[in-house]
């Protein structure tokens, strides 16, 4: 079995946090859709009303999610790059096995 430091160097992919000030739901919807249709975003979730994206690529996800924020008008409260949660592992985990699954059934 991994420790969470070894399933955390396997799979770092740094994840960028995005924490919108209050009373912009419209528009934090629709910075997240836009995020979600990048090709450097490998996953865009909410938890506890942040935006958290999971970077394929780190370098252009810092440079780009900078300009699609200030094109959808969302006022961030922080914006930080963080290692990713031991809940962003599995998600990402369980995710490449459903891919897989999807793959091998087409």
């Amino acid at each position: 079995e991994s420790s969470l430091d070894e399933l955390q160097a396997q799979y770092a992919q740094p994840v960028f946090v995005l924490d919108p000030e209050p009373r912009q739901e419209q528009r934090a919807s629709a910075l997240m859709e836009a995020l979600r249709r990048q090709p450097w975003a490998g996953g865009v979730t909410v938890v506890q009303g942040e935006i958290r994206l999971v970077a394929n690529d780190p370098t252009t996800a810092a440079r780009e999610i900078l300009r699609i924020v200030a094109q959808s008008e969302v006022v961030l409260a922080r914006m930080e790059r963080v290692r990713p949660s031991l809940e962003d592992i599995f998600l990402r985990l369980v995710g490449d096995k459903r891919g897989a699954q999807q793959e091998a059934t087409k």
